[in-house]
């Protein structure tokens, strides 16, 4: 008499007909070992284990905030020079080293910043670990801004490619707004907010409190 054993990849039933397959007995599972944390990812043909990403990169908030800025944007940026000079300056880190805008960061990304005598101002990311990012930034102009004073913005890289949809920001009681973006990103890539238009928008000095920027690196 012969017996047909049932097999899951390698594995076979023992003698009570309990069958207990390994992950790499299935067909479409990578044969990698997977470590503590990681999780199962297709590829187009195989799940294959990969590990998370911190999805908490960079943000911004409140800092020390003395002073209200009458100082009004412009397209370029008066002291900046190559791509910088269209992106929009949307705080103030530093003005005569007090630290005026409080920055959390990884090795995922950091703050892209113009540098003017003592006067740090950031005006974008650069994402240092290649991959998928999700960017967010809640902001408003300054309050000094006259009512119905607005600037268009979206997410872009160094070429201006466009990384999300234009946005219009106003004063914070008028037109707070989330601007939005996603790229691909290679290794220290830089990226920030092109100013496409505005009108009578003033600088960011002390509006801290409405402004949160959120980086997501998400494959």
């Amino acid at each position: 008499m012969s017996v047909n054993n049932i097999k899951i990849g390698t594995s076979s039933a023992d003698r009570t007909g309990a069958i207990n397959p390994a992950l790499s007995d299935l067909s479409d599972i990578s044969s990698t070992a997977p470590s503590t944390g990681q999780v199962l990812s297709y590829d187009g043909s195989d799940f294959e284990p990969v590990s998370l990403v911190d999805s908490n990169s960079l943000r911004g908030n409140s800092g020390n905030n003395t002073s209200e800025s009458n100082v009004t944007l412009a397209i370029p940026n008066a002291y900046t020079a190559g791509y910088k000079s269209y992106f929009w300056e949307y705080a103030a880190v530093q003005i005569g080293g007090v630290a005026r805008f409080i920055i959390g960061s990884n090795s995922d990304a950091s703050a892209l910043n113009n540098v003017y005598g003592s006067t740090l101002w950031t005006c974008g990311l650069t994402l240092v670990t290649a991959g998928v990012y999700l960017i967010t930034a809640h902001l408003a102009i300054g309050g000094l801004s006259a009512s119905g004073s607005y600037i268009d913005v979206q997410w872009t890289d160094a070429s201006y490619n466009s990384l999300g949809p234009r946005c219009r920001i106003g004063k914070r009681d008028e037109r707070r707004n989330t601007v939005i973006g996603v790229v691909e990103a290679t290794a220290n890539q830089n990226i920030g907010l092109y100013m496409h238009s505005l009108s009578g928008a003033k600088y960011n000095q002390t509006d801290y409190t409405n402004i949160f920027i959120n980086v997501e690196r998400i494959s």
